[in-house]
């Protein structure tokens, strides 16, 4: 099988010195690693997929009906489909829930239930009849060349009652206590564990409710041990872990900073101490937030998915688009926003036209004069070389306009932390000043500038400035600058707005 690539030559980044100190006080190399992928994809499918024409034996979640398979219905899993789509969007990663809220798991294990037997919650037993489609997941995505990842449910398994401290039996399913379901969640976190490589390991905020404290030890143990390589969304531990943005909009908390108080932490994090922590924002493809694919489902506009790419990536935290196969497991055709947003990205931030890097609490940029100088550019982004941590705590940016340095209109983005104007918490506002200010620029901020978050308005820059302040630094930090024409970035269904 072969794939349609869009390629998005970001490679290694040449303004980052070498990784010198240990895990737990600066990023680790997988957690920069990790980062430097920028998008990843959750594959939003599972047996417990809501509204889908089967339902397994059992009671497992509380809200699904039972109606029989259609007659006509048939799954043929187009997982081809599913990593085209993953590589349409430019995703270095992918996240597959290979355990549900409702107990069910899309691999054959042979964990065994005290007083039932072996676990028969699962793809192969179920109406669908399909065997496991994490081995076949891992299989393709080698294939594909796309990082594995998968999100395990241990705060919740209807099916065994368990939701984070209750047991409530079902009639039909197996009859476990508190500490039998510990220990079968233990096991079964094992055995998916030493199926592959896994690069990110996914767990549901406050998972641990209802663990004893050595339970919570056990788990940390079994992940470094079976998967040292793996990088811990709210994971247990202080080394290789990740925290959420904690919004269906993915955008990036202002400021961001890499270390938090714990993994579960969502906000701004702290400067220095806690745990090392880069952010991942989740996204909907639906304009509804539907994790799911639904029928007659309403798709988030280009717009919606530019804006936030650059509320999230351009805030320093990686951006997770839900790739949404419907009830036969397949893309529908009819999806083209990923090949859109994915070829959008490639021509917009594939190229810059111009890029420079220094280290330095001032850095001037002058554009280089070749063919198309001064450019027409929209925005700008910043980057930080945070092998050592964080070193830059506030900075400001002013650019040349024809040679001259002139107040510009930069758009801000509007979050919980600060609202715009009319108490707007997410898109873009105009602000019109000499300079932008901000203060974290750590793996990436992108700079826009545009009179709203629809109108881009492209300015010929001549030279751009950066002053910064620094904060325990042992090391120089270097900073990238890059312009993006903005040709290259408009909506092609948009007009673009020029400047006079």
């Amino acid at each position: 099988m072969q794939y349609l690539v869009f390629v998005l030559a970001l490679g290694f980044p040449t303004y980052r010195q070498p990784h010198k100190l240990q895990h737990g006080k600066v990023p680790s190399s997988e957690q920069l690693s990790w980062m430097d992928k920028e998008i990843g994809g959750y594959i939003a499918f599972g047996i417990g997929m809501p509204g889908a024409p089967w339902i397994p034996d059992g009671d497992g979640c509380y809200d699904m009906k039972e109606p029989p398979p259609a007659e006509d219905f048939k799954l043929s899993i187009g997982m081809h489909g599913w990593f085209q789509a993953l590589i349409n969007i430019n995703a270095g990663y992918s996240i597959l829930p290979v355990s549900s809220p409702c107990g069910h798991l899309l691999w054959d294990t042979n964990i065994t239930i005290p007083g039932w037997g072996v676990y028969n919650y699962t793809s192969l037993q179920s109406s669908l009849g399909v065997s496991d489609v994490v081995s076949a997941y891992i299989a393709t995505s080698k294939v594909a060349g796309i990082s594995t990842g998968m999100h395990f449910s241990i705060s919740q398994n209807y099916w065994l009652g368990w939701n984070k401290t209750v047991i409530k039996n079902g009639k039909t399913t197996p009859k476990v206590t508190a500490a039998e379901y510990i220990e079968l969640a233990e096991s079964l976190l094992t055995e998916i564990l030493n199926y592959t490589a896994w690069s990110e390991v996914w767990f549901e905020e406050d998972w641990f409710v209802g663990f004893r404290h050595a339970d919570i030890k056990k788990i940390s143990s079994q992940l470094s041990t079976l998967v040292p390589q793996a990088v811990l969304l709210r994971g247990p531990g202080k080394v290789q872990l990740l925290r959420s943005t904690g919004n269906d909009k993915g955008a990036a908390p202002r400021p961001n900073y890499l270390n938090a108080p714990s993994s579960q932490y969502v906000g701004s994090g702290v400067f220095q101490g806690g745990v090392v922590a880069p952010d991942e924002g989740y996204v909907p493809i639906s304009s509804d937030l539907d994790k799911w694919w639904a029928p007659n489902q309403t798709l988030k506009s280009f717009l919606q998915l530019a804006n936030e790419h650059d509320a999230t990536v351009g805030g320093g935290a990686n951006l997770l688009i839900a790739v949404t196969p419907d009830y036969s497991g397949n893309i529908p055709e009819s999806y083209l926003r990923y090949r859109e947003f994915g070829q959008w990205r490639v021509t917009c931030y594939g190229k810059p036209f111009a890029e420079s890097q220094d280290d330095g609490s001032t850095i001037t940029f002058n554009i280089p004069i070749v063919p198309g100088w001064p450019p027409l550019c929209d925005r700008i982004w910043l980057r930080e070389d945070i092998s050592n941590g964080l070193c830059i705590t506030s900075y400001t940016v002013e650019v040349q306009v024809a040679l001259k340095w002139v107040e510009v209109p930069w758009l801000v983005l509007c979050s919980s932390e600060t609202p715009c104007s009319g108490k707007k918490t997410f898109g873009f506002e105009s602000v019109t000043a000499s300079t932008f200010n901000g203060t974290v620029v750590g793996h990436k901020k992108i700079i826009r500038f545009g009179n709203s978050e629809s109108t881009s308005l492209g300015l010929n820059i001549t030279a751009v400035r950066v002053n910064s302040t620094y904060s325990g630094c042992s090391a120089p930090t270097y900073t990238s600058i890059a312009l993006f024409p903005q040709m290259n970035c408009a909506d092609p269904y948009d007009d673009i707005e020029y400047s006079k």
